[in-house]
């Protein structure tokens, strides 16, 4: 794990005065950590990417526990950002600007939760509101772009009730980014808990 996370770090610093997109952050940096967390991602049916085709609201990056969870029931829920985007926007939550909230909004006659302009933070709680597949309390949200990391573990996120509130102080987050390589560990501790293929190991190990 250590070594996978050095040589991130590395190829980082390599690109780091080159202008990367969400795309490039994805493919260069975010399947990079999952793979080293232990998903399948030849499985389209496990890590599902979005179709940049189409104009929708939708997760970059779709992560089910299994296959017959598959558009049921997201495991990991992942919003990509590129490395220079400003929307990335976590040090303002965590320093007590208000961010993540939302209103009401009619496309297509159909009324769906939207966010502020500039908002990354707000718009991962958007999608989550507006994905059917996305269940409360069971998958999870997550807002990168490939050096920082910000994983939610808490359901307030996608509270309903309070969506067109700023997100509360004290959220249960875990952050983490390419410099630090013990927070890098940590996080990749949190999605391997959720991967598919270490859970069934575990409860093979149990019998």
């Amino acid at each position: 794990m250590h070594e996978g996370i050095e040589r991130l770090k590395d190829h980082f610093e390599q690109f780091k005065g080159t202008k990367l997109s969400e795309v490039d952050a994805q493919v260069l940096y975010i399947e990079v950590v999952l793979h080293i967390a232990g998903y399948d991602l030849r499985n389209p049916k496990i890590v599902k990417r979005a179709d940049r085709a189409k104009n929708m609201y939708q997760f970059d990056v779709e992560v089910y526990e299994s296959e017959a969870d598959f558009k049921k029931c997201i495991g990991l829920a992942i919003e990509c950002k590129s490395p220079q985007n400003d929307e990335f926007n976590i040090a303002k939550y965590t320093s007590g600007t208000e961010v993540g909230a939302l209103e009401v909004v009619t496309q297509q006659g159909n009324r769906i939760w939207k966010n502020k302009n500039r908002d990354g933070l707000g718009q991962l709680r958007a999608y989550c509101l507006n994905a059917r597949h996305f269940i409360a309390g069971s998958s999870i949200p997550i807002l990168t772009n490939g050096f920082e990391w910000v994983v939610v573990e808490d359901g307030v996120f996608s509270c309903l009730a309070s969506a067109n509130q700023p997100l509360p102080p004290g959220l249960k987050i875990v952050t983490a980014n390419l410099d630090c390589t013990e927070d890098m560990v940590k996080l990749i501790d949190v999605l391997h808990r959720w991967c598919p293929a270490n859970r069934s190991v575990e409860s093979g190990d149990e019998h």
